[in-house]
């Protein structure tokens, strides 16, 4: 049993862990009140793992000597019915071998008085049967009668012991299921409170993001309730429908929260300082945390930024000129142009296509937004998850 409670207590520790852990953080990022409250919510995590693992070792040796004593019966039950069985078998073969002597001797009787045979044979079969000592034998049957009730007696007190232990260990594992009941209600009181805390003070992504220059760190925090964004830019569409947004805090001192565009890309307040030491890598990292959370509340955005992904720019019916000026600058998809805003995309032609992108400008670039949104209007009206106006995103 040692490896099983060694068992039963990694797996609580084990249970009970990412509670500590986030408790821990709790603390490290708390003061006051707050931070005593967090500290005392450890304390008692750590006297509740020691309480159910004591009492639960407890209910243990208490399980293992009932399953012991009762081996210990059963043996000794099994042993006493073997004894019981050839006990009976000897007593059958005693009164056959009575009932056959009986009916021996009551045929020789009748054999003599039909027979009339010589004084002498009677004799000899008289001391015969004498001789076979029926009145000791009918004494014997009645001391094994006796000794077989003895056995029997002992058998159903055994039983009635039997009985009792059975009763015993129910009342164990009422226990246990007692002891597990009160440990999923301290662990369900242990998760409200952090999602008590992850409400408050917001849960943070475990990676550290460094900036260009090598000395900028961002830290990606999601908080569990909405907030309504507004951009500058009317192109830009904004999902103002969720219930969490994200910010990116630093550790320069500034801190940016972060929208989601209806193409579930991140969008971020214009911040020069930090633009120049943007980490790399933060935007794809927002990316896949958006796109996690979205495909529960707004898989038939999912649907669509699939569809445009997988959808070139020859479908859209463009002016070969722009096609070409597009496909030059590494523009292949709809998304590949639809995800970013115009500004940028005119930015990024005049930086990676300048040698074919001369009379290319804003109308250019408004013609080519006009003609993709129609097509991606033609696409929704043609798909069932779009047919209900509530489901589309509140743009701002």
């Amino acid at each position: 049993m040692t490896t099983e409670k060694s068992t039963v207590a990694i797996a609580l520790q084990s249970a009970l862990n990412p509670a500590r852990f986030q408790l821990g953080i709790a603390a490290d990022k708390t003061e006051g009140l707050a931070h005593t409250s967090v500290n005392a919510a450890i304390t008692m995590v750590d006297q509740a793992e020691q309480l159910v693992l004591e009492q639960y070792n407890t209910e243990v040796d208490d399980f293992n000597d009932l399953c012991d004593e009762l081996e210990k019966t059963q043996e000794s039950l099994s042993t006493t019915e073997k004894e019981l069985a050839a006990l009976r078998s000897n007593l059958d073969d005693l009164e056959l071998e009575a009932k056959k002597v009986t009916a021996e001797a009551e045929r020789e009787k009748a054999q003599a008085k039909l027979t009339q045979a010589s004084v002498k044979d009677k004799l000899t079969e008289l001391k015969r049967l004498q001789d076979m000592q029926p009145e000791q034998m009918k004494n014997r049957i009645a001391a094994q009668r006796k000794k077989n009730d003895e056995k029997q007696k002992l058998l159903e007190e055994q039983r009635t012991k039997i009985r009792d232990l059975k009763n015993q260990l129910v009342d164990a594992e009422t226990k246990k299921s007692v002891m597990v009941q009160t440990n999923t209600q301290l662990t369900q009181e242990l998760n409200e409170a952090r999602s008590r805390l992850i409400h408050k003070d917001g849960d943070v992504i475990q990676k550290t993001f460094t900036g260009n220059d090598g000395v900028l760190k961002c830290y990606i925090h999601v908080f569990e309730y909405g907030l309504s964004f507004r951009p500058e830019c009317g192109s830009i569409k904004i999902i103002n429908d969720l219930d969490w947004h994200l910010e990116v805090k630093s550790n320069h001192g500034l801190n940016i929260s972060v929208s989601v565009t209806d193409w579930l890309q991140p969008f971020y307040p214009p911040c020069d300082y930090l633009a120049d030491r943007w980490p790399t890598d933060i935007h794809d990292a927002l990316h896949e945390l958006i796109i996690n959370r979205i495909e529960i509340t707004h898989p038939h955005l999912i649907e669509r930024m699939e569809w445009a992904k997988e959808t070139y720019l020859e479908d859209a019916e463009l002016n070969p000129k722009h096609l070409d000026v597009l496909n030059n600058a590494g523009f292949q998809s709809l998304y590949s142009v639809l995800h970013i805003p115009p500004h940028r995309l005119l930015a990024i032609i005049k930086d990676k296509a300048s040698d074919s992108s001369k009379g290319f400008g804003e109308a250019s670039v408004k013609q080519i937004y006009s003609k993709l949104d129609k097509l991606v209007a033609q696409w929704q009206r043609q798909h069932d998850c779009w047919s209900d106006l509530n489901r589309q995103p509140k743009a701002a």
